[in-house]
């Protein structure tokens, strides 16, 4: 049987990198447009208004679609702030990625913004990280 979860920012970083690499983009390069990616603007291979279908880009190195643009993913960390780490949950998750309203800065392997839990956007999804259970 399998569980999913949403990826911890570490996780999702780490696979954004392909492994860890110092890249700026999850294409692997140091730069991005919209051949690569779903992102502001309709242009090159990027055909899309609003959000594409899951693999319009291809596949990372390790296998992984549309880790940039597309949509900001959210992550399993809770977001505490950096002057206390010990504050009570604030209510706020991290997400990464980029979305398809953002221009290609806004996607790097290392963006991250917070949000409100509760908010609902539709340039906001996820994935699932599948864990085996031993």
């Amino acid at each position: 049987n399998m569980i999913g979860r949403l990826p911890t920012e570490k996780e999702w970083e780490y696979t954004a990198r392909n492994g860890g690499e110092a890249v700026k983009f999850p294409t692997g390069e140091n730069s991005l447009d919209n051949d690569q990616a779903n992102l502001r603007d309709v242009r090159g291979k990027d055909k899309w208004k609003y959000t594409s279908p899951v693999g319009s880009f291809g596949r990372t190195e390790n296998g992984i679609c549309d880790m940039a643009g597309n949509v900001w993913e959210w992550c399993f960390d809770v977001y505490t702030g950096f002057s206390d780490q010990t504050s009570k949950e604030s209510g706020k998750r991290v997400i990464r990625g980029g979305s398809y309203s953002d221009f290609a800065w806004q996607c790097r392997a290392s963006k991250r913004l917070v949000i409100p839990k509760s908010s609902g956007m539709p340039n906001v999804g996820f994935r699932v990280v599948l864990v085996f259970p031993k």
